[in-house]
């Protein structure tokens, strides 16, 4: 089975990628309760600086909401010297069906970001000094029978620069740690109507306050 995307959005530091079939108001939904996660973990703990703590915030957020866990997608932490080793071990992998077709979505909504090309400029010709990035990419697709599916898929490059002086030659090292790991879930739209309102009330609230908070 071939997946399309029907939508793609990119909000913070998460890419959005909306497979065919879910109605306007499942994709609302779907947005909103992403919002709400992030908005819940960033409130209380640095993305950058405390990223798994953060991301145990954002899944939790999900999971009270909500999203059932029906899978666990992970790889160890693996160490990159090459662009083909990474365009190799970049793709989510995916136990099961519904794990396999959300994987499909997410590479399909990775190409759109570029994150090979800019793995590429870092490890063959890029930055002098180390880099960190991190961010989500979070499939959600409606199967045969009407179920919502989506997964959390937490990735973190650490790219390091070493340079080793040899006299009347250098030589640099170029290296990415990166680290894989995803939750699937699946999305029960009705009990996340009961709590749809008081989120939205929420996000709201908070938005407005920050605005007034800006002093010209």
């Amino acid at each position: 089975m071939t997946l399309s995307l029907e939508s793609l959005s990119y909000t913070k530091n998460n890419l959005i990628g909306i497979g065919p079939d879910l109605s306007e108001q499942e994709r609302l939904d779907v947005q909103l309760l992403l919002d709400h996660a992030d908005d819940f973990a960033s409130r209380f703990l640095d993305r950058d600086e405390l990223w798994k703590s953060w991301l145990d915030r954002f899944r939790n957020r999900l999971e009270k909401h909500g999203c059932v866990k029906t899978d666990v997608l992970a790889l160890p932490p693996q160490v990159i010297k090459d662009y083909d080793d990474f365009a190799t071990k970049l793709a989510p992998i995916g136990t099961g069906n519904t794990a396999t077709l959300l994987a499909q979505l997410a590479r399909a909504s990775m190409q759109q970001l570029r994150i090979s090309a800019h793995a590429k400029k870092f490890l063959q010709s890029g930055w002098e000094n180390d880099v960190t990035s991190s961010f989500l990419v979070t499939p959600c697709q409606k199967d045969e029978t009407g179920q919502i599916h989506l997964a959390v898929y937490a990735l973190r490059f650490n790219g390091s620069v070493e340079i080793r002086d040899f006299g009347f030659w250098s030589e640099t090292q170029r290296d990415i740690v990166m680290w894989n790991i995803g939750t699937a879930y699946r999305f029960d739209v009705q009990r996340f109507a009961g709590f749809r309102e008081q989120i939205r009330k929420e996000l709201t609230s908070r938005r407005l306050q920050a605005v007034t908070r800006i002093e010209l």
